[in-house]
């Protein structure tokens, strides 16, 4: 397990990480002086929800999401 969601109801997740994303969100913090884990992963989600499903470009890179990771088509 790398990332864990657990719908707790009421609109409300917990979430658990292992696997170097703790060390990722640490490292947004840090990068863009943020107050705190929970305010990293707001700004992420933030940036993300803005892109639309279009892809996200940081240096002329176009990023999206993996065919791993993504829903199979039928």
């Amino acid at each position: 397990m790398s990332i864990k969601i657990n719908d707790v109801g009421e609109g409300k997740l917990s979430i658990e990480m292992d696997n170097g994303h703790v060390q990722a969100l640490e490292k947004i913090v840090r990068d863009y002086d943020l107050i705190g884990n929970e305010d990293a992963l707001g700004f992420v989600l933030s940036v993300i929800s803005q892109a639309n499903g279009s892809p996200i470009s940081i240096n002329g890179n176009a990023l999206i999401p993996s065919e791993n990771i993504k829903k199979k088509k039928v």
